[in-house]
């Protein structure tokens, strides 16, 4: 468990680091479509998790406003992952991060020396 601050945030690890700008700013109605998604709880854990980080490093609407190592100590997942997806918000838009983006490589088949072709097992 994470020691928590006064306002009830939990507490960064490294207390003196320079607090992170909100890397786009969401719109009311949009702030309110991640509460309720985040509310009902429906959808793939990836999207939940991206709906909690713009939730919590939004300061209007009602978000908290945390800096993106605090989102990520509360949320249990790297701070990398926090600025992609706070990234992601104000380049490409809310859709774009919250929806799983499919890879565009193509795997081609392997064939052994007989002219078998290899399966690979991921």
């Amino acid at each position: 468990m994470l020691p928590l601050r006064a306002d009830g945030a939990p507490q960064e690890r490294g207390a003196g680091r320079l607090r992170k700008r909100s890397t786009g700013a969401l719109r009311e109605e949009e702030q309110a479509g991640l509460r309720t998604l985040v509310g009902r709880g429906t959808g793939t854990a990836r999207m939940l998790t991206h709906a909690r980080i713009g939730a919590q490093g939004e300061p209007r609407g009602g978000g908290p406003g945390w800096t993106d190592g605090v989102i990520g100590a509360a949320l249990e997942i790297s701070q990398a992952t926090v600025e992609r997806v706070r990234q992601t918000y104000a380049t490409a838009g809310l859709e774009a991060a919250l929806a799983h983006k499919t890879p565009e490589r193509v795997d081609e088949r392997k064939r052994d020396g007989a002219g078998w072709i290899i399966e690979d097992w991921v």
